[in-house]
């Protein structure tokens, strides 16, 4: 980019959310549906409207929904102008058609403006996605959609593929050697041919076949794979990456440069036995060892001539616009040494450790009534993920000490549940809990939602998000509470405490660590309407 070449990036796992449009409009949408969505709304002021940190935590201050729309804020500054200008704007399209409402909400905060002051070579389809978007809106009107109910179907297709972009002719193009199968150039450079090619990861359960004459096998965990199995997994990743190889051999019409990258990626002097070299079969003692090094060495000519064919496009005002020709063509190699110690210095990086990831779901999980088959696909905003994203947002909503207060919060969040029958029984059980008369008798202060990060020791550290961290200032100590919706039988809510134990006990541990006072922790199940102290 530097030297003026424009490049294109055609990524098979782009999703929708990675486009500025869709992301920004979705959350504008979804703060208008959801007026008191603290985290969102910061992330708003944050991305689209540019508020600093500093000025966001300054006027938050710690406090639970600081951050709302749903009424005009107090004070000056730019966090308080932006929160009424949100405010106004909401009041101004909630009213109005689908259609309507997007098109003004657009163009109130000038997202086309913003869009547009993005680098041009990274986001260039970003107005029309914009306009692909009202036309979306369009049909969500027509279909009798709500805002709310528009704004939570983006929500819902975030993480969904986008479709792929067509090919700008001035830039060169970066792509996996997947995607590039049945695509050819006049040019093509395959770098990192001495790295092994990095395939998705195997899950399991997973299926494996071993021609038409054997029954396939169905390995349920990698303890199922025998000695033979394993092997036959190796022959077919060996084959895998020989296919790849071809592809990528065979994409060129006129020029291909092979980078020789053996001393980036070597390992005791060896490189992976699945790499693009090892399947030429190029090494020492192998049958293409003498062609590969009759090639020539670095051939600039052809390097430069590859620039001088390709139009680069015109360049902003002020860009860099260094010719082809000023580039050093001598760059020093990396040495053996420098690589090593690069590789050991990357060693001493802290670990970092998510206390979620000591969640030990039981292998025989029938105590968990909710659980969903593994073949079952539940459609957006159902099942046992959404009801327990729902029941989180309603805790971080809650902390107060006014029963009325609670009482609306709880009433104004009814109708967005999945299950409001299931909803009501477990709200009547919490709010007459003794751990709810807890949180609410003024002891503690409550800090929902509470982001951790804690250096352990000099090579690790413990990161996470606490779901409710009570303090009470009388007795210095902690109380740390995570809120568990698997729905269980009422003689099962003890296995949530083997379970998920381990998780809360990271977090009481960190605390402890961090603020150097007590702190002690449980988990309440929502279902059983139970607190399980650890």
């Amino acid at each position: 980019r530097n030297t003026g070449i424009r490049t294109q990036v055609q990524s098979p796992r782009d999703i929708k959310g990675d486009s500025p449009a869709y992301a920004w409009l979705t959350a504008l949408l979804m703060i208008a549906a959801n007026p008191r969505n603290h985290f969102e709304i910061f992330g708003v002021l944050r991305e689209v409207f540019g508020v600093s940190d500093d000025e966001l935590a300054h006027f938050s201050r710690g406090r639970d929904y600081a951050l709302r729309i749903d009424r005009e804020s107090d004070g000056s500054g730019a966090v308080v102008d932006a929160l009424n200008f949100l405010t106004n704007t909401r009041r101004d399209i909630f009213k109005k058609p689908l259609r309507d409402a997007v098109a003004d909400l657009i163009s109130a905060t000038k997202l086309r403006g913003r869009l547009a002051s993005l680098p041009r070579e990274f986001f260039e389809t970003a107005a029309p996605e914009l306009d692909d978007l009202l036309a979306l809106a369009s049909s969500a009107e027509a279909e009798g959609q709500t805002l709310s109910a528009f704004a939570e179907n983006l929500r819902q297709n975030f993480y969904a593929l986008r479709e792929p972009r067509p090919a700008q002719t001035d830039a060169i193009q970066l792509l996996t050697c997947h995607k590039a199968k049945g695509l050819q150039w006049d040019a093509v450079i395959l770098p990192f041919f001495h790295r092994r090619p990095y395939p998705a990861r195997s899950l399991f359960p997973r299926l494996i076949h071993r021609g038409s004459e054997l029954p396939a096998i169905v390995a349920l965990e990698s303890e199922d794979l025998t000695e033979e199995t394993r092997e036959l997994v190796e022959l077919r990743e060996r084959q895998e990456t020989e296919r790849l190889l071809y592809v990528s051999l065979t994409r060129a019409r006129h020029t291909l440069i092979l980078a020789d990258d053996a001393t980036l990626f070597q390992r005791g002097g060896n490189v992976h036995r699945h790499s693009f070299a090892a399947a030429l079969r190029i090494f020492e003692g192998e049958q293409h060892r003498t062609s590969w090094r009759s090639f020539p060495g670095p051939n600039h000519a052809v390097w430069q001539a590859l620039g001088s064919e390709l139009s680069a496009g015109e360049l902003p005002a002020g860009a860099n616009e260094m010719q082809l020709g000023d580039v050093p063509v001598e760059i020093a190699p990396i040495s053996a040494e420098q690589l090593s110690r690069a590789t050991r210095r990357a060693s001493e990086f802290p670990k970092r450790t998510l206390p979620s990831s000591f969640a030990g779901h039981r292998s025989d999980e029938k105590w968990r009534l909710d659980r969903e088959p593994a073949w079952r696909d539940p459609a957006p905003g159902t099942g046992a993920i959404a009801y327990g994203k729902w029941w989180h947002e309603l805790m971080q909503a809650l902390p107060s000490r006014e029963s009325d207060a609670r009482t609306r919060i709880f009433a104004d969040a009814l109708p967005h549940s999945p299950d409001k029958k299931r909803s009501t029984r477990e709200w009547e059980l919490f709010n007459t809990s003794d751990l709810a008369n807890q949180i609410f008798s003024g002891e503690f202060m409550a800090h929902a939602e509470m982001p951790m990060l804690w250096r352990k020791s000099a090579g690790e550290c413990v990161e996470g998000v606490i779901d409710l961290a009570m303090f009470a200032p009388d007795s210095s100590e902690w109380l740390i509470i995570d809120w568990k919706t698997d729905l269980v039988g009422s003689g099962a809510a003890e296995l949530l405490r083997e379970a998920y134990g381990a998780q809360v006990v990271a977090y009481v541990e960190a605390i402890a660590a961090i603020t150097g006072q007590p702190a002690r922790g449980g988990l309440y199940s929502s279902s059983a309407g139970v607190w399980l102290p650890l």
